[in-house]
């Protein structure tokens, strides 16, 4: 997902571009992602709406995991 948000940022004139560094599963060394602010709230909500997501379907006992016993 940050190579296509990457992929995506502009240098056009009147968008500004945020770099920031993200956590990559499965190695020490974090990833630096350059997107646009609107790209980031963008994924902000999806993060935001993934997190729900997994809350509602806890509380309603759906959410089985190999780590509960």
């Amino acid at each position: 997902m940050e190579k296509s948000r990457a992929a995506k940022a502009s240098n056009a004139p009147g968008e500004g571009n945020i770099c920031k560094n993200m956590t990559v599963m499965g190695s020490n060394f974090p990833k630096k992602v350059r997107s646009t602010v609107k790209e980031w709230e963008e994924f902000d909500e999806q993060q935001r709406q993934t997190g729900d997501e997994y809350d509602r379907s806890r509380r309603a006992g759906n959410a089985g995991s190999a780590f509960e016993y």
